[in-house]
């Protein structure tokens, strides 16, 4: 008797006139009716329900998002690297030797992150990242939004702030290269774009100082896009990290006008 040791994968099933009745996705989503789902179910036509059908933004806030991802928004939860360096968890210090203490001193959450300076109010470089990989890919067409808090003691020079990285793939397009180490697809048709958020001019300025000020950031992707891997980056750098002068970097235009992020770390 012959011996098998891989299991069957079905990947659709149809009628007899050759039409997809049921599509199972690499990409972790199912169509019924359709082989090409745009989410985790898609169905091509009515449905029936015996439940109440609530949308997943009814049942979170902005912070609970943020927690469910590992961005760690009350900054309550922290941890030392190989490097003896203090980091928020879910986040690696990706670049600098500088170092971050936790802060009582906050607005939106719970802690802040207290980029402390050395020297004469200077700051060592420190640029914080994480980045969440999507086991299905988020809806074509939706953008990702928040808020940054901050605030300077003291400031003489530079631009820190976040940058907000989207890859993401044509829409319903599950062809791919290869699998990663880690299991992820990388996708045929995948790209990326930043947005960069940088400290408004008015926090900066004499009467800013010592007040926390608030800004709101929103990235998006082209249209038809859906996004597939999300990043944040936390950036307190003397070099610049991002430029829109670069393709695929752009202001997102709810903070600061520069057009960069770093350029200098004398400040508090």
């Amino acid at each position: 008797m012959p011996k098998f040791d891989s299991p069957i994968k079905v990947s659709s099933i149809r009628n007899l006139g050759n039409n997809a009745l049921l599509h199972l996705g690499v990409d972790n989503r199912v169509g019924i009716g359709t082989e090409n789902p745009e989410s985790k179910l898609h169905v091509n036509g009515a449905i029936t329900a015996t439940g109440l059908i609530v949308p997943a933004s009814v049942l979170s806030t902005q912070g609970d998002s943020a927690e469910i991802f590992g961005f760690t928004p009350n900054m309550d939860s922290w941890y030392i690297d190989e490097s003896g360096r203090n980091i928020v968890t879910g986040y690696v210090q990706t670049s600098g030797s500088g170092r971050v203490s936790q802060s009582e001193d906050a607005q939106l959450g719970q802690y802040s992150s207290e980029f402390v300076g050395t020297g004469e109010g200077s700051a060592d470089d420190v640029i914080w990242s994480r980045e969440v990989v999507f086991d299905s890919p988020l809806y074509a067409n939706i953008f990702v939004q928040g808020t940054m808090s901050y605030k300077f003691d003291e400031f003489v020079s530079g631009t820190p702030g976040m940058a907000v990285t989207l890859t993401h793939r044509e829409k319903a397009n599950s062809e791919y290269f290869s699998i990663d180490s880690n299991g992820n697809y990388r996708w045929k048709s995948e790209s990326s774009n930043t947005f960069i958020i940088p400290v408004s001019d008015s926090s900066r300025e004499i009467s800013g100082i010592g007040k926390f000020t608030t800004g709101a950031w929103r990235a998006f992707t082209p249209g038809n896009r859906e996004i597939t891997k999300l990043k944040i980056e936390i950036i307190s750098s003397g070099p610049v990290i991002y430029s829109t002068d670069t393709d695929g970097v752009q202001n997102d235009g709810g903070s600061g006008d520069d057009s960069f992020i770093g350029g200098g770390t004398n400040y508090n």
